[in-house]
């Protein structure tokens, strides 16, 4: 009697353990080009790319034993897409499915026969569909938002929130371990600096002979800061580069932060921008993941808010390592050191000209610390970096440091010094003019730029050529001024230190005063809202026509909101601009939740049909934005997630088939004729993905057909071979501007 329940207890040990023991999903091989958490536009990747040879019609195998929980057809999304709940409480969806197994296929038809509609969610119990470990439930394919045949697989634990199958059954062999690329350094208060500097920096790593990736050098920082760092994962065989499965922070041998891709959780996937650094992203410097969490920022499954606080750097010395890895256990990891300690005030003077060289005298002006290096740039009278500058002789004693420049990589530019001492401090941005041409400040252009940060703004003013002049700014309060303090960073450029966003709101412009004997003031008209959690606001742009308005909680924090008009624009391609182009700003800040915009038009253009909001995307142009139109109030109106350039464009170009099977006259073998299948193209709104916006028959009878949105394709599988004799297939669709095509495809069977 006492063996019963020793045997039941090995029992569920067993049955625990083969729960994990899953088959990779398809007989395609276990290759795959994505990884679960890769970075994508809006959203993380919630699974794994499976390739299939760049063709269709590999297997989709069961990965244990359970039942098909749902069933999906849809034109975009997912496409064709199966969900199996397992018998240990998991679910994995194969998604892009190019067919069922022969009786889900069929069980589809019924379904979409039933409903008139080729659009399908269905959902099943236990008992209606059991499936066993191995069977095939369908084949791979290219259906819905696919860029090309693959299986798209996701596991999801009984919460819906996806796991890694990489680290949770589905493992795969890899000897590759993460490569580091380039540290990110970002400024998280207005005392922050970065080796000399108020703004991001971004460092090389190199690898070592150990294998080790390191600092270029020790880093010289102050106040807080948030580090960032871009790395990737390699695989044998493969030319992928893949999401790594953790990443690690640890300050002074204390472990500071982990970024860990084994869950994720649907309702928070645009959340994805309080993870990647979305700043860098946008100023095209590539995909940063932080290592830090600002406490306006709500938890992520990969990354909680108890980890990561901002690093405020103290004086002294701190080692700093961060440890990447994959899914297979492989380990990288980088080390190296920052400096904490203020940039010091150096002195400079040109000592001795000589026929070939000038030599300089660098000195700190109060700390006593000797200065160890000097590294000189030099920019042409435009602001141009032009080289760095190298020394014809090195002088050191124990007051100053004395550098010899050759002449001819000198003449006619603006010289810019950065300092180095002992401990590895570096001094503040010097600059020598003498031999480079001076313009008028009285008639010299001038250039505002508003760079917004997660904690703050910077101001940052650039002269079309070098002055000498004196420069300020100053928030215009419309009764009052308020003076900011800037430094000079470049030979033509001055900033700001960090400004809280609070300063900004109700200001009606920033003005620029250029003293050079006289007083010049130049006055950049703004009139920008502060966005703050619970609050909306309206910002409106100079000439009234455009119109942004938040939600309550469109941002993360305070952000500072305006509206430019941009001057030289990128035109359509296609189609015709009615409206000036508005950039909504700060670009570089992440929406939490989507903003209501709006432009207005004039009379003409409210006689014109087929109008509608657009946004430049640098990758595919001018693209839609749900619009809605009212000729009454002549306003176009519709939502954005992102902070984007905006236009009212008019598309009266309507959608037009570019290839056909079977064309119209053709002649066909019925053997031949397994697919019917249409492409079409539309340049500008593109197709309107709603089932309701399209059709197409064949002899009368309209047919279920599938569409794929990125090949842009219209297909139909046929049930039986046709009949010998003519034949006549119809299309009707219709583009996202409202324009729509008919088109008759005549053809005979043999």
């Amino acid at each position: 009697m006492k063996i019963k329940p020793i045997l039941l207890a090995s029992f569920l040990l067993v049955t625990i353990t083969a729960a994990q023991e899953y088959v990779w999903p398809t007989d395609a091989g276990t290759m795959f080009s994505s990884n679960f958490g890769e970075y994508r536009d809006h959203h993380f990747h919630m699974g794994v790319d499976i390739k299939t040879s760049e063709k269709e019609g590999a297997a989709a195998i069961a990965i244990y034993d359970g039942y098909i929980s749902r069933m999906v057809a849809n034109f975009t999304g997912f496409g064709k897409a199966l969900y199996l709940t397992t018998s240990d409480g998991k679910t994995a969806v194969y998604a892009h499915l190019s067919w069922f197994s022969p009786l889900l296929e069929s069980v589809l038809k019924n379904i979409q026969q039933e409903r008139d509609s080729y659009l399908v969610n269905e959902y099943f119990g236990p008992d209606d569909f059991p499936i066993l470990k191995g069977e095939v439930v369908g084949y791979t394919g290219n259906t819905g938002s696919s860029s090309g045949p693959h299986l798209h697989f996701e596991l999801r634990n009984n919460e819906e929130q996806p796991l890694n199958p990489l680290t949770h059954g589905l493992p795969v062999q890899d000897r590759v371990p993460p490569i580091f690329r380039e540290l990110a350094v970002i400024p998280l208060s207005a005392d922050t600096w970065i080796n000399g500097a108020r703004l991001t920096q971004t460092f090389p790593l190199r690898q070592d002979k150990s294998g080790i990736y390191r600092f270029p050098d020790t880093l010289n920082c102050l106040g807080k800061i948030g580090l960032a760092i871009k790395a990737v994962d390699k695989r044998e065989g493969a030319n992928n580069i893949y999401q790594l499965r953790k990443i690690e922070l640890w300050i002074d041998e204390k472990l500071y932060y982990i970024l860990q891709f084994d869950t994720l959780d649907y309702s928070q996937t645009k959340k994805v921008h309080t993870v990647r650094d979305y700043n860098l992203d946008r100023l095209n410097l590539g995909e940063f993941s932080k290592l830090y969490r600002l406490s306006g920022y709500p938890d992520v499954t990969v990354a909680q808010d108890h980890f990561g606080r901002p690093f405020n750097v103290s004086p002294g010395f701190h080692a700093i390592e961060i440890r990447g890895f994959d899914a297979a256990g492989n380990m990288s990891k980088v080390v190296g050191k920052i400096f904490g300690n203020p940039p010091f005030d150096m002195m400079i003077a040109d000592i001795a000209h000589h026929q070939d060289e000038i030599q300089f005298s660098f000195k700190p002006r109060k700390i006593v610390i000797p200065i160890e290096e000097v590294i000189a740039y030099s920019f042409t009278s435009y602001g141009y970096a032009d080289r760095k500058i190298e020394v014809a002789a090195k002088k050191a004693s124990k007051d100053e440091i004395v550098y010899s420049f050759p002449k001819k990589q000198i003449e006619r530019r603006a010289l810019q010094f950065i300092g180095i001492n002992k401990l590895g401090a570096y001094s503040k941005p010097i600059h020598w003019m003498d031999a480079v041409p001076h313009a008028d400040g009285n008639y010299i252009d001038v250039d505002l730029d508003i760079s917004h940060f997660e904690t703050g703004v910077f101001v940052q003013v650039e002269t079309e050529q070098t002055v000498q002049s004196e420069v300020s700014i100053a928030l215009n309060r419309g009764t009052s001024l308020m003076p900011m303090k800037i430094e000079k960073t470049h030979p033509n450029v001055y900033l700001t230190k960090m400004i809280d966003p609070q300063f900004f709101n109700a200001i009606e412009g920033i003005n620029v005063t250029i003293t050079e004997g006289t007083e010049r003031e130049v006055r950049f008209a703004l009139q920008p809202q502060v966005a703050r959690e619970g609050e909306s606001v309206t910002i409106i742009s100079q000439d009234k026509l455009c119109s942004v308005r938040t939600k309550n909680n469109s941002t993360y924090f305070p952000t500072v909101m305006w509206i430019e008009t941009i001057d030289n624009a990128v035109e359509p391609t296609e189609g015709t601009r009615l409206s000036g182009v508005y950039q909504l700003q700060p670009f570089e800040i992440p929406l939490k939740d989507s903003i209501h915009v709006g432009v207005r038009f004039d009379q003409r253009t409210a006689n014109k049909n087929n109008i509608g909001l657009y946004y430049y995307d640098k990758n595919d142009g001018w693209t839609f934005i749900n619009s809605t139109v009212s000729k009454k109030r002549k306003v176009v109106t519709g939502a954005l997630s992102s902070l984007e350039a905006i236009a009212i464009l008019q598309d009266i170009t309507p959608p037009r088939v570019v290839d056909s099977f079977p064309g119209n006259g053709g002649k066909y073998e019925s053997y031949t004729m397994e697919v019917l299948r249409i492409s079409v193209k539309d340049d500008l709104s593109d197709i309107d993905t709603d089932e309701k916006s399209m059709s197409l028959s064949l002899d009368g009878e309209d047919l279920r057909f599938a569409y794929q949105p990125v090949l842009q394709e219209i297909s139909y599988h046929l049930d039986a071979p046709l009949s010998p004799g003519s034949h006549s297939m119809k299309l009707t669709i219709h583009d996202k501007a409202g324009n729509k095509t008919n088109r008759t495809i005549n053809f005979v069977i043999n």
